[in-house]
């Protein structure tokens, strides 16, 4: 028993001391001087980016009390749209624009400088995070990677709109990227990167003139001609075969019968006259020998 007496004199003891600690750490936070780091906070390193509240956010680098701004562009709410991010043709300008929304899904006017839009082609030579985008010093708004050139062209209904022109076919690498809240770097808005697939514009066969086109147009043609007359020629047939026979038909089948019979009778008649004047022949031809010999 006393010695939990001493126990509880001794932690009522500690609270004024608890009180003091916690005083001068507030004082600290609010004088924006550095504070030890405990397991439970974690200062911001130098270079870490967050936005403060208003309309004139500015970046605050390294500093404990820095607070999210919740009407920033949040990378899971943003999105793009447009046919530019799936298909393109060479030499023609594709187009698709970024719509912002903040934290809460609220969509807010589109402000140029808080995304990064990066266009490229992918090939197997290269490996497209390894590429260094430049600003484009003549071009306000543009960004080159390798030989593409992306361009901020305006803002339609609180969206930014962007523009590029593939000057090779094949597949581009579309990614579009926003400051994270929470100071983490620069995070992919959803669906990023976008894959987009850019033809060269050609029609059937690449480079062929136009008597290889009208070559090609003829041949076809007799083709299908001759495919057409093959299958009603076949057709024709069979339905000869079993179609039913009318009166007409039966007569003259019955007429053909007759006449292959009359032609074997005709036949065996001439064989059985040539049988009889051989026999014939022959017996003549016997008695003048027996004559002879008398």
């Amino acid at each position: 028993m006393g010695h939990t007496s001493r126990e509880f004199e001794t932690s009522r003891r500690s609270f004024p001391l608890l009180g003091i600690c916690l005083v001068l750490r507030l004082c600290l936070l609010s004088e924006g001087q550095p504070v030890a780091p405990t397991g439970a906070f974690q200062l911001p390193q130098q270079g870490d980016v967050s936005y403060s509240q208003g309309a004139q956010a500015q970046p605050m680098i390294g500093r404990a009390d820095a607070v999210p701004d919740p009407h920033a562009p949040a990378a899971f709410n943003c999105f793009a749209a447009g046919d530019g991010i799936r298909e393109g043709e060479v030499g023609k300008v594709a187009t698709f624009e970024v719509v912002a929304r903040d934290m809460f899904g609220d969509e807010h006017r589109c402000d140029p400088e808080k995304f990064v839009v990066r266009v490229l082609p992918l090939t197997a030579s290269h490996d497209e995070d390894s590429v260094q985008c430049h600003a484009v010093q003549d071009s306000p708004g543009c960004l080159a990677c390798r030989t593409t050139t992306v361009c901020m062209t305006g803002t339609s209904q609180g969206a930014c709109q962007y523009a590029y022109t593939p000057n090779t076919p094949g597949f581009f690498r579309i990614q579009v990227q926003t400051p994270s809240t929470s100071g983490e770097g620069l995070l992919d808005i959803q669906g990023s990167p976008f894959r987009a697939h850019v033809e060269d514009g050609g029609y059937l066969l690449p480079g062929m003139s136009f008597l290889g086109y009208l070559g090609l147009f003829l041949v076809s043609i007799l083709g299908a001609l001759f495919l057409v007359t093959l299958f009603f020629a076949t057709a024709w047939q069979r339905w000869k075969r079993r179609r039913p026979l009318s009166e007409d038909d039966l007569e003259i089948e019955r007429l053909d019968r007759i006449a292959e019979g009359l032609e074997e009778t005709r036949r065996g008649r001439e064989e059985r006259a040539a049988m009889l004047e051989s026999f014939r022949v022959r017996k003549g031809g016997g008695g003048g020998e027996g004559a002879g010999g008398r």
